[in-house]
């Protein structure tokens, strides 16, 4: 079994949609079905996510589908254990109420077979698509074949890189395999940033493409990342970012290059100052904000060095009790319109 592609889904009471992901990945333009496989990782749903996914492979037995049932376990054990349960020689991490655009395999497979390379990267999705009723708006693609680049994977890291989503990047799935990657399985926000930034920083060369807008996206309030957040969601993401921050903080970079290190110094850094923005504009609650605020200081992250500092992050982030009172005021929706075009003018203009 030749498989250039694996598309792993995670898939956990999806039966809304994932015979939607389905379809997509049968209506495949120009290959062959047996080019690539998918593989459905039932986490433990209570819904008929099985029976659908089961049913689908009977009716469409010509596809390599494979699905593997676990109980709930969490999106990144779902992630992993499709992983070590794939074949082909890239693996891809699609969620199960997105699709893909038809012409995706024809253009990566290639790709796949004949480039010696640790990942592909794709651009950005395309949003506002796929509809909560099921339907699909009209959209356009321009795929260009001959506007890649080959480069160095760590050079992705920098905040200047092409769009950092998780579902952009194509692995080779033994490097993963010989590197011990995966997604964090004690993390429910931030594991996807925690995964690409250790895969980044140990990756040799990516296909880089940004013309290859293959992933639609659908936005649904009920999923993790998506929604408006109350007070738990919040305390849940923050205390998920903390974790992100810990887990880059351990990284042992002397054993990298002088501009590996650089680079994964630039996406920490990164991570740092919007953990600062995320507590002065997210509506964080004032409890809340005092205690991340104490947790960062007590691991060494807060005051930021304006040395250190990227683009976009100003002085006044460095003073707690200043960033408390804007956050309140943002509560109010006339103060906050007039901060939010305060700040908009200082980014414009630095």
């Amino acid at each position: 079994m030749d498989v250039s592609i694996s598309v792993i889904t995670p898939a956990y009471n999806a039966g809304r949609f994932i015979s939607q992901l389905l379809d997509s990945l049968h209506n495949q333009e120009e290959v062959k079905c047996h080019d690539y496989e998918v593989v459905i990782v039932n986490d433990g749903s209570t819904d008929d996510t099985q029976n659908i996914v089961e049913e689908y492979m009977t009716v469409h037995s010509e596809m390599y589908i494979k699905l593997v049932n676990q109980d709930n376990r969490g999106v990144s054990a779902a992630r992993n254990a499709g992983l070590r349960n794939a074949k082909g020689r890239f693996i891809w991490f699609v969620d199960a109420d997105d699709e893909i655009t038809p012409e995706a395999m024809k253009y990566l497979i290639p790709i796949a077979k004949e480039q010696n390379i640790d990942l592909i990267k794709i651009g950005r999705c395309i949003c506002n698509v796929l509809q909560s009723d099921g339907t699909i708006c009209n959209y356009s693609t321009s795929p260009d074949a001959d506007g890649f680049k080959i480069m160095d994977a760590y050079k992705l890291l920098s905040r200047n890189a092409p769009p950092y989503g998780h579902m952009g990047f194509i692995w080779r799935r033994e490097f993963l395999l010989l590197n011990d990657l995966g997604y964090p399985e004690d993390m429910t926000w931030n594991e996807d940033y925690t995964f690409l930034s250790l895969a980044l920083l140990k990756a040799g060369k990516a296909y880089v493409n940004t013309s290859f807008c293959f992933y639609l996206y659908r936005s649904l309030e009920t999923s993790l990342s998506r929604g408006e957040r109350d007070f738990w969601k919040t305390d849940k993401y923050l205390f998920n970012r903390i974790k992100l921050l810990s887990k880059l903080k351990e990284v042992d970079l002397p054993n990298f290059s002088n501009e590996k290190q650089k680079m994964f110094l630039d996406r920490f850094m990164f991570f740092r100052e919007d953990t600062v923005r995320y507590l002065l504009m997210g509506g964080v609650p004032y409890p809340l904000m005092t205690y991340y605020f104490a947790k960062l200081r007590r691991m060494g992250m807060y005051p930021i060095s304006m040395d250190m500092a990227g683009k976009g992050y100003y002085r006044f982030y460095n003073y707690e009790w200043l960033i408390v009172i804007l956050s309140l005021l943002l509560s109010n929706k006339i103060a906050k319109k007039t901060i939010r075009f305060v700040y908009n003018l200082l980014k414009k203009h630095q």
